[in-house]
């Protein structure tokens, strides 16, 4: 299935949250902007045999969903709602996560997280808005519409090289 064919407009990408499995996705509600972080924490190799040079090796990889948006509490098919948030906030509750677009063929990237931060904001004068931020337990998984990716190798070009399959094992870099 063919994806965008040019570059996404950010008004078109969402991150939603379900409380049961993926059976139901709410999107966040009047969100004005979203962003997933991957990063990779290595591992401390250095000794007393390299001094001066630090060394490093494969560690950790984290990831992190985050969402800011305008407050609106009034009932809209499809959106979950900021009272709801704070209900999973101090519940601990683990969700599902995804960060997607409503594009055939674009990639989404979903996995099980916990809301690590909720604020509401409302200046005079201003716009009530909310931040939320959920941190990622376990894999991220990146998918096509079921298909999912399971292997990425990079060369150090400009181009990665991906193995696409329709497993439904989620990415997990070597």
């Amino acid at each position: 299935m063919a994806g965008s064919e040019v570059a996404i407009n950010g008004d078109n990408v969402f991150v939603e949250v379900s409380t049961n499995g993926g059976g139901t996705w709410l999107k966040l509600g009047e969100l004005t902007e979203c962003s997933l972080a991957l990063s990779h924490e290595p591992r401390e190799l250095t000794d007393r045999f390299n001094p001066g040079v630090r060394a490093v090796a494969k560690g950790e990889i984290a990831w992190e969903l985050s969402g800011e948006g305008n407050v609106a509490y009034a009932s809209m098919e499809g959106f979950v709602k900021p009272h709801t948030l704070v209900d999973h906030f101090v519940s601990r509750n683990q969700l599902d996560v995804r960060f997607a677009t409503d594009t055939p063929g674009d990639y989404q990237y979903s996995g099980k997280a916990f809301l690590s931060s909720f604020e509401l904001t409302a200046g005079t004068g201003e716009t009530q808005t909310y931040s939320i931020s959920f941190t990622g337990s376990g894999n991220l998984s990146i998918s096509d519409l079921g298909v999912e990716i399971t292997e990425a190798t990079w060369d150090g070009t400009s181009n990665p090289a991906l193995n696409v399959t329709s497993s439904e094992q989620p990415y997990a870099p070597n």
